[in-house]
């Protein structure tokens, strides 16, 4: 196989709970993911050098990024000399709290272990997902899943339910987002796991839980990205009942039962000037269908 084409797309966290601060400084957390139907096109193409490209993508380092990390780490494992030609077409916007650049990775090592045969199972590509990125596993079984340790042990679930998001896209000037905001986490806002354990059991009922919408950093998200609570505001008062923030943001998602709503209140905030996607969740089924 030389050339394929994949879509690597994006997450919203439904629940994020941080538990408490690992002996290697890392943070142990508790999630929910889901996967949306809001993606970046990776092609690879099989060459003789490895050349990464990315296309709308301001604010990444082209020279330090984790599809370049993918590459190399895959290389390194497989003892492998092979080339390839990525181009990264980004849709998701960079640095939000929606996974762009572990979805990138994730994809990047699907194809190159097709695209340069190396046959690697989904156990091995599991964990060298782990050594790229905590959140890098999700992104290779995708749908809705269970998160934890660092967020790279997952555990999947059924999807039984098709719910539609509107995500509205905040700007933010914060540098090493993800890095400042966990190390700014107060330990008064460890929780246990208790909101994604009722998520789990209300699942396993077959109930969409709605009341178990959470996100640990939203106080922190308050304080960090400017303007937030105005659009935090914008968004109840088009509405919307659920309300919350993915990853460690600054993206905030509306959570609506059908399209038509989603795309009702989608309208409204472009009609404002606002940057948003009315989205949908993905099974893992079709995740991996791609």
């Amino acid at each position: 196989m030389e050339y394929l084409k994949l879509k690597a797309y994006a997450k919203v966290n439904l629940v994020l709970e941080v538990m408490g601060k690992l002996e290697d400084g890392y943070h142990e957390i508790k999630t929910i993911f889901q996967t949306v139907n809001l993606f970046d096109d990776i092609t690879v193409q099989g060459s003789t050098d490895v050349r990464v490209t990315f296309i709308n993508g301001e604010g990444i380092d082209t020279q330090n990024n984790l599809v370049i990390k993918a590459v190399k780490l895959i290389q390194a494992e497989m003892g492998c000399n092979d080339g390839a030609h990525i181009t990264v077409t980004k849709r998701i916007p960079v640095g939000s709290g929606l996974g762009g650049g572990s979805a990138d990775a994730a994809a990047t090592l699907n194809a190159l272990n097709l695209i340069w045969d190396l046959r690697l199972t989904k156990t091995r590509l599991m964990k060298m997902a782990s050594v790229i990125g905590a959140d890098v596993p999700f992104f290779l079984e995708g749908g809705l899943a269970v998160g934890t340790g660092k967020g790279d042990s997952v555990r999947v679930l059924s999807n039984q339910h098709q719910v539609f998001f509107v995500l509205l896209d905040i700007p933010h000037s914060l540098t090493e987002k993800t890095k400042f905001l966990y190390e700014s986490l107060d330990p008064s806002l460890y929780t246990t796991g208790l909101k994604v354990n009722s998520f789990i059991r209300e699942h396993e009922k077959g109930i969409f839980s709605l009341d178990s919408i959470y996100n640990v950093f939203t106080q922190l998200a308050e304080l960090y990205f400017p303007d937030f609570e105005y659009y935090q505001k914008t968004l109840y008062g088009l509405g919307c009942k659920h309300v919350s923030l993915s990853g460690t943001g600054p993206v905030l998602f509306a959570l609506f039962q059908t399209k038509e709503a989603a795309e009702h209140v989608c309208d409204s905030l472009l009609q404002k000037g606002i940057k948003a996607h009315c989205v949908q969740s993905v099974s893992s089924e079709n995740v991996n269908n791609g």
